[in-house]
């Protein structure tokens, strides 16, 4: 392991480099100078600049010599490629091909199937889980890439059911995107419409938990309904990014979540013995594979500073765009008399008092109260202050507020330090 201090060049010749951001700043880039590199299995751009939030690791792998820049106090691995994803992607892949001539065979014969036999023709539904962040999302986003990549016959439901660091949406989200194509740069998540539903807590605790999974339900049933209606769906099945099983809690977590999801496989990253033996206990005399994939060498998991880093720039996304897609916030304001504000966790009616300012809240598809709890998310606004007639708000684009019910975050809020004070006249 090498430590690269603000600017170094790499270079690499048919081989891999772990490349993982100190904690104490605020991240790195990544600049391909020459030759062909590969970020989660989908070619970078020459000359354009990748950048990474504090912490972060990926795994870049060079097809022949290639020069890497790198920005930022890193630590570097380089090591032979491995084709443990590929065997797995392979493995994935041949359920795909089942699928998809169960599913020309159903067309052929006309049938109006049940909703059993549809259980029995649909793609793999796979969940990555292990303890450490980094390694999951490194083999989460790898196999969504090689699923989807040029020529692939199959799309990909991705859903991401890590509340504290999504790679989907907002922090405190559940979230299903349907993908067609690779996924390179961190933020071109960010330019899907995906199926969003709001659990406004970066974690799961005993309080939450019956809200969390009846979310995850939710995105299934919802996620479930639409691929089936497209047969490239169909067949690529479901790829689900988990949370991290660091407490009893999400260890049970998990085992809901291979129901709730109809797991066919299950991706243990770091060779985690002990999570496997809990989940492989879990679903005893039903059909379900699992595949580990090796540890990777010297990447530390992301600190408590570090996943907050994390979410703080998922929210300037979300609200002001990338160097590349850039976005112009509006300040909006809106009658109190006009909204129904509702307590993330608890779901009862907040007065103005009760809501803090900068917090998150999200804007559902509901038309009562009642439906507002299993509503899925039509945006996002930071309820900058709050009165007793009107509330102001933070939006990524102008307009009105397409529904009066909004789902309020006690724990997740707007930096201030992102909102620009209004001029004065």
């Amino acid at each position: 392991m090498q430590s690269c201090k603000t600017h170094t060049s790499l270079h690499l010749s048919q081989e891999a480099v772990t490349i993982q951001w100190s904690a104490g700043q605020e991240g790195g880039a990544v600049l391909l100078l020459s030759g062909k590199v590969e970020l989660f299995r989908s070619p970078l751009t020459r000359n354009l600049r990748y950048v990474f939030p504090a912490e972060t690791c990926v795994v870049l792998e060079a097809l022949g010599d290639a020069v890497l820049w790198i920005e930022g106090d890193a630590a570097t691995v380089q090591t032979p490629m491995s084709g443990v994803l590929d065997e797995i992607h392979a493995l994935l892949d041949t359920a795909r091909v089942d699928a998809m001539l169960a599913i020309d065979e159903r067309r052929k014969k006309a049938l109006l199937s049940s909703e059993e036999l549809r259980d029995s023709w649909q793609g793999p539904r796979v969940l990555v889980v292990g303890e450490n962040q980094w390694e999951r999302e490194v083999v989460s986003r790898t196999l969504l890439n090689l699923a989807v990549r040029h020529g692939s016959p199959y799309g990909m439901c991705y859903v991401d059911v890590d509340v504290e660091m999504p790679m989907v949406g907002c922090p405190g989200t559940v979230s299903a995107a349907f993908v067609e194509e690779p996924v390179t740069a961190p933020e071109d998540f960010n330019g899907m419409m995906p199926l969003t539903f709001f659990h406004g807590a970066a974690s799961v605790t005993t309080a939450t938990r019956k809200r969390y999974l009846d979310l995850c339900a939710c995105a299934a049933q919802a996620a479930t309904s639409l691929g089936f209606a497209n047969s490239k769906f169909e067949a690529g099945g479901f790829l689900i990014h988990s949370l991290s099983p660091s407490t009893e809690i999400q260890h049970d977590v998990l085992s809901d979540l291979l129901s709730i999801f109809s797991v066919t496989h299950v991706v243990i990253t770091g060779a985690d013995r002990e999570l496997e033996n809990v989940l492989y206990n879990a679903v005893l005399g039903r059909t379900v594979q699992f595949v580990r994939v090796p540890k990777l060498a010297g990447v530390l998991p992301p600190t408590a500073s570090g996943a907050e880093k994390r979410r703080r720039a998922q929210l300037a996304r979300y609200f002001f765009g990338t160097t590349r897609t850039s976005l112009m916030p509006v300040r909006g304001v809106a009658r109190i008399s006009e909204l129904v504000l509702l307590h993330s966790e608890t779901f009862e009616p907040l007065s103005w008092r009760e809501v803090p300012d900068l917090c998150l809240a999200a804007v559902v598809w509901a038309d009562t109260a009642a439906s507002a709890a299993e509503a899925n998310v039509a945006g996002f606004v930071a309820l900058l202050e709050v009165g007793k007639q009107f509330v102001s708000f933070l939006a990524p684009s102008g307009g009105e507020l397409p529904k009066p019910f909004l789902v309020v975050s006690p724990s997740l809020h707007l930096p201030r330090e992102l909102v620009l004070p209004l001029p004065v006249l």
